[in-house]
Order: C-alpha cells, then structure tokens, then sequence
C-alpha cells in the first residue's frame, strides 16, 4: 500500500474530523429539534388541559351559582299576594301568602290603581310565617269609595318582603319576582341629621338585608339638583333627601320626589299635622323625621320668672341692663337679609299675616302681608328697631345672637332649636317656653318646620326606599338617637324619654302652624325677610309692606303661569 505524505495524510485527517464533527453537529441538530418538539407537544397537552380545566371550573361555577340563585329563590317563590275578596265575607282587601317552610319579614303590599302606577293603600306584616292558607288583611274600609269601589276588583297588587337569609325581594304587580341587591343612598343637607341616622346603617342591613349609605350636601332647592337626582334617565344615584318641608312644592314640580303611601299603623306612629305639613296637592310627599320652630330660651338665673307678654321681657330686660347684669335686653337673630321664621311670632302677635287660610290651608290667592293688620305689624318691628328701642336690629346674626346668650349677656334668646344645643354647651341654667305676645295683641304664633324624608322619583331603589324607610322612621329607638344628635323634637306620637326641653319645644310646635310648601316658598321667604329687614333698619312700614306684597304676588302668579 502506498504511503501518503505527510500533507495528504494530514488533509485526510483534518477531512475526517470535519465529516465526524459535521456528524455530530446534525446529530446535536436532530436531537434538539426531537426535543422541541417533544416539548411543544408538553406544551400544547398543557395548554389542552389548562383549557379543559378552565372550562370545568367556569362550569361548576355556573352551575354553583345556578344552584345558589335556585336555593335563593326557593323560599322567595313561594311568597305571594293579591287582591280580592274575603272567603269570610270580611269584603275586599289583600291576600298574603307564604307557601314556603319558615317566615318572611317586613312584609310590605302595595294596593295600585288601574293604571298599575298609582299607588291607592299599604298595609304592613311585620312578620308572614308559613301557612297554606292565606293571611287576609281587610283594606276596603280604609280608602274612599267612589272610583275605588267601581273597580276594585281590577286592583293588582306589589309586595316587598326580606326572606330567611336576610335578601330583599319584589314580587310585582304582573307576578314577576325581582332581587334587590343594591344598597340605598339617602342625601341629607346637614352633618347631624346624616350622623344620627348613619349609626344605624348595620342594624338597617340585619333587619332588611339592604345596605344603607347617607350622603351630604351643601345645596338649597333653588340649586339645579337634576343631574344629581338622575332627572330624565330613570337611573338616578339618589333614592331618597332629608329636606324641610317647604322644599315639596319645587321638588315635587320638578319631579325629583313623588308621592308615598303609609299604611295605617305606621301613618298612626306619626302626629296628624306632621303628615298635613308634608302633603301637597292632596298627596303625602314624604315620611316625618324631626319637628322645629321658634321659642324663648330663658336664663333663669337672670330672669327667674317666664314673661307673660313682650312688655313684661321687655320689662325685665330693662331692669337687668340698668343693673349692668346684661348688655341686651334680647337676642335674636334678623340679619342683613331678615329671617322671617325667627321673628315670626312677634310680627304675627303684633297683627301680621302672609297668606289667607280657607279650611285650615294657606291660599297663596290671598296675600295679607298689605293688610292694615300686616302694615300695623311692620310699623311694630319699626318702633322695635335701630330707629327705636333698638331691641332688634340687622347687624345681628345667629353667631351673634347664641353668643350673646351663652355669655350670659342677655336673658333671653328667641331661637329655633340650633340654639337649645348652643345654649346648652355654654353651662347656662335654661328654661324653654313660648314666644310671649303682645299685651292686647294677637297670639304669638309661631311657624312650624317639618323635616321629612322625601322619596326621589328616579332613585334605582325607591320602591325599597318607600316601604323601609316608612317601617324604620316609626322605630322609637331610631327617631330618639335622631332627636338626641340634632337636638331637636321628632314627629313620632310616642317621645317617651324625650327631655324636658324638647318636650317645651314639641308643646309650641303643636301650637304653631306648619309654614306653606307652595313651589315659590323660597321666593316668598326672601322678599318677606328683606321687608322685615328694611323696617327694621327704619324704612317706612306702609311702603316696605305694599312693595312685598307686590313682589309677592308677581312671585306667585309667575309660578302659577309656569305650572
């Protein structure tokens, strides 16, 4: 064989390492690509049964919550109400049943009218326990007869009620049945009414199963509250507003409040006139909360005795400032702008009057604030103010007027109840009475103020709103934490364990008279206080009241023609 030379041989060499190291390189090659692709097949199978897992857990979640929402309505499907008749001859009325195993709870119906929107009466079941048959409530004797009687056997009815595992349900008038879960929102236009009901927002949830949110705000009707309110949209954030009762007139025209039923016990839980106050139109537009109006706060220490008539105040007060005790004879608070509600009954025992009454209602139709009563009145604030004895005058405000008081530089405050809780704090020894008159004048007559709770008319819950909010503002307990934070007396027949004070005060709110709630009030009350005001400065009574009156009638008719 014959030799290679030493350079062929190594180029051999060098080829045969190159075909080993080629050899190796595919080998490396198709192994890696073996590898990938046995784990791209990892891959994929994982994929495959992640996705397989995926679909069986959203699976058993569907059907876990098909099982939870069949668990959930089987007690709530069983629940039902209708109109009809008495199998006892008892007459007409409403049936309620509960064809399930245990109780339901604040068992609300709703009796509507033909056109399935008016809402005609409401009774209330505290409790409903089950049972085959029927609990029958008689209703037919509790609503007027006429058109009601005609048709009663059209009337379809709506009923609410909280099952045994504490959730909200509807059942409408068409038999469809609704779960409520959203909470309610209540907007308050003051921190301590908001505060005295917020404390019970967990006891609300245990009791209706529904949660409750309060909000406030720093607003006046005369603000556009539309947007807030949802106006237009059917969708609004607000199911219900704490407000003063003359506010109805202009929520109700602008439709953010609508028109709410009570039933019989729970209308029975309220004083008579609270409800008058906060009817308008012939509708009730609202559930009473707190009552307010205007009183004598007396330092006893200074003025042991309570005043018979203004002279006789008056009178004292002299005496006291004579004897450098006091400053002022009296505190109260005018303005620059009036404040028509606090001094009210001295312009009213001095022969003043807004509005004529017929029946025991105001009638806009008639303004008596340019009567030769009103225009005497006026001319009795002049002689009172700082062009006379000085004793009112429109520098003083309500920081003023509580101060004055609490310092003890006066003996007597003629206040709403904002300034009971003042008085109280300074450590003054107080007693509360009404507002004396003037000797040989008329009473004096204070206006009375009732807040309420107003249901909102686009609120996503105000069919919840309406039938808790009825039930839980009768609970004593709820209406007394109320009236102990805002210091105020509250519209419930029953205040036991109200204080002495309050109870001075719910005294002289029984003897005043609601003020009106007709849409232009806020209107009414700001050419009233200017007039006042303007007296009291020293301007001319006869010309200061006939301008009002004007002013005041232009106000009314404007509205009228707007309606």
């Amino acid at each position: 064989m014959e030799r290679l030379d030493p350079a062929t041989a190594i180029a051999v060499v060098t080829a045969m390492v190159a075909v080993a190291a080629a050899a190796a390189a595919i080998w490396q090659a198709v192994s890696a690509k073996r590898q990938a692709g046995h784990a791209r097949r990892q891959a994929d199978a994982a994929d495959k049964a992640a996705a397989v897992a995926v679909s069986t857990l959203e699976l058993q979640s569907k059907q876990d919550r098909g099982a939870e929402a069949r668990l959930l309505r089987s007690q709530s499907s069983q629940i039902s109400a209708w109109w009809g008749q008495s199998d006892r001859g008892e007459g007409w009325g409403v049936h309620l049943r509960n064809g399930s195993e245990a109780p339901v709870f604040q068992v609300h119906a709703t009796v509507l009218g033909p056109d399935d929107r008016a809402e005609i009466i409401q009774t209330h079941v505290p409790v409903l326990p089950p049972g085959s048959d029927p609990l029958f409530r008689v209703l037919e004797t509790e609503v007027e007869t006429g058109d009601f009687a005609a048709s009663r056997s059209a009337r379809r009815v709506r009923i609410t009620f909280t099952d045994e595992a504490g959730e909200r349900w509807m059942r409408d008038q068409h038999g469809r049945l609704r779960h409520f879960e959203a909470g309610l929102v209540v907007v308050a236009t003051d921190a301590p009414r908001a505060s005295g009901l917020e404390q019970f927002t967990d006891e609300f949830q245990a009791a209706y199963g529904v949660t409750l949110t309060f909000e406030v705000i720093r607003t006046s009707i005369s603000d556009e509250l539309g947007p807030l309110f949802g106006v237009g949209d059917g969708d609004g954030n607000v199911d219900a507003l704490i407000g003063a009762h003359d506010w109805i007139g202009g929520l109700a025209h602008h439709g953010l409040i609508e028109p709410t039923v009570l039933s019989r016990e729970h209308r029975e839980a309220f004083r008579p006139w609270t409800l008058d106050a906060l009817t308008h139109d012939g509708a009730l537009y609202g559930i009473p909360t707190t009552l307010d109006t205007t009183a004598l706060i007396r330092n006893v220490d200074l003025a042991p005795e309570t005043p018979r008539t203004m002279e006789d105040l008056i009178g004292t007060g002299n005496d006291l400032v004579y004897r450098r005790r006091v400053s002022e004879i009296l505190a109260v608070r005018v303005t620059e702008e009036g404040d028509p509600f606090q001094i009210w009954p001295l312009f009213a025992s001095a022969g003043g009057a807004l509005f004529g009454r017929a029946g025991g209602s105001w009638d806009p139709r008639r303004i008596d604030l340019d009567t030769p009563a009103s225009i005497a009145a006026f001319e009795r604030l002049r002689s009172l103010g700082e062009q006379g004895s000085r004793l009112l005058r429109t520098s003083m405000d309500r920081t003023e007027a509580l101060d004055l008081f609490a310092s003890g530089r006066t003996a007597y405050l003629i206040t709403t109840s904002d300034g009971l809780e003042y008085a109280r704090r300074s450590g003054v020894r107080i007693a509360v009475s009404p507002v004396p008159p003037f000797a040989g004048g008329q009473p004096a007559t204070a206006m009375s103020l009732v807040h309420g709770l107003f249901i909102t008319r686009e609120g996503r819950n105000q069919l919840l709103a309406h039938d808790l909010f009825s039930d839980y503002l009768t609970h004593r307990t709820v209406m007394s934490a109320l009236s102990r934070i805002v210091v105020c007396p509250v519209a419930l027949r029953d205040t036991a364990g109200q204080d002495a004070d309050l109870e001075a005060y719910q005294r002289v709110c029984e003897q005043a008279v609601p003020m009106p709630s007709f849409r232009p009030m806020r209107h009414v009350w700001e050419i009233v206080g200017r007039a006042q005001a303007d007296v009291i400065r020293g301007a001319a009574a006869e010309g200061a009241a006939r301008a009002a009156a004007k002013e005041l009638a232009l106000a009314v008719r404007t509205e009228g023609e707007q309606a």
